[in-house]
């Protein structure tokens, strides 16, 4: 779960920057002679910033365990995958020369398809994880056993049940909906 926020607060914004810079550099030099290559170049870098805003606004939600955290996540994987396995085509019909718009639509469906694998499992993650669970539950109507996720602390550190919402307490903190006790 640490991994996922760094990921989405840290990483994606950099190798978002990195990608659109090297994007640039590599294509530079045929704007004049591929039309309409530049504009696609435009379009897919800003296509890429909202993409890395969204992930650092769900990097942020989980970070701060917000109510809303796991769906902001799950929705800015989806808008990946939509942008993944749409924008190859979307961008290569916008090439006048079909050489390079055939380049750009077969390169970016392969990455597409990487990149969906990769969302998908974080998605399967955010939903079936007991850990995701425990942190993020903040309903008091569905309790989650929280007994096999926090199997490894110590018992004479847990201070029995959140009077909020039923969770495990640490110290003077739950571990389900981070209220000081």
């Amino acid at each position: 779960l640490l991994f996922l926020c760094v990921v989405l607060t840290v990483l994606t914004p950099f190798w978002t920057a990195v990608f659109i810079a090297a994007d640039w550099v590599e294509s530079n030099q045929y704007f004049e002679a591929v039309g309409g290559l530049k504009e696609t170049v435009v379009r897919n870098a800003v296509a890429k910033v909202v993409l890395a805003v969204f992930s650092v606004r769900a990097g942020v939600a989980l970070w701060r365990r917000s109510r809303s955290a796991v769906a902001d996540t799950i929705t800015y994987f989806v808008m990946l995958i939509v942008y993944a396995l749409v924008s190859p085509f979307y961008f290569a019909a916008n090439l006048e020369s079909t050489v390079v718009a055939s380049e750009v639509r077969d390169s970016g469906i392969t990455q597409g398809i990487a990149t969906t694998f990769v969302a998908l499992v974080w998605i399967a993650y955010l939903l079936f994880s007991k850990r995701v669970r425990a942190t993020y539950n903040h309903s008091t109507d569905a309790p989650v056993d929280d007994s096999s996720v926090l199997k490894d602390v110590p018992s004479k550190t847990m201070k029995g049940a959140c009077p909020s919402c039923g969770g495990p307490v640490e110290g003077d903190v739950c571990w389900s909906c981070g209220a000081r006790l």
